[in-house]
């Protein structure tokens, strides 16, 4: 874990996790809404078009604070990996159910994960925590 000398930015964490809900759930719409004229690998093309400039960025940004290169290299490319065909599943399945069903499980993906850290990673939750 890394030390920081900063103080949580609240405001910040909130208005990134709306942002990125807001991201997902517009990104979702329009694969489903153009998935009959697109084929995956255009739907990753496009996708990963429009995320390079950010990533571009906040690397930038970060790379006079932090190093960017990630401590351990075979569990990131793993994790990597693991994405990759998680959104190769997800993006296929899109165009085949109902809005509703992505919906749901992005929204229910927080308590998953706080289920999974207290399960695999021995982390404390706390009554506060779920707040």
């Amino acid at each position: 874990m890394l030390a920081s000398s900063k103080a949580d930015n609240l405001k910040l964490a909130v208005g990134a996790i709306v942002a990125g809900c807001f991201a997902l759930s517009l990104g979702d719409a329009l694969i489903k809404q153009h998935s009959a004229s697109f084929v995956l690998w255009q739907i990753f093309l496009v996708r990963s078009l429009i995320t390079l400039p950010f990533l571009v960025y906040l690397a930038r940004i970060r790379s006079c604070e932090d190093p960017v290169k990630p401590d351990a290299l075979g569990w990131t490319l793993l994790r990597s990996l693991l994405l990759v065909v998680m959104w190769v599943f997800y993006f296929t399945a899109l165009p085949h159910i109902e809005f509703a069903v992505p919906a749901a499980a992005f929204y229910t993906l927080p308590l998953f994960i706080t289920l999974f850290a207290a399960l695999f990673l021995g982390e404390r939750i706390s009554a506060r925590s779920w707040k």
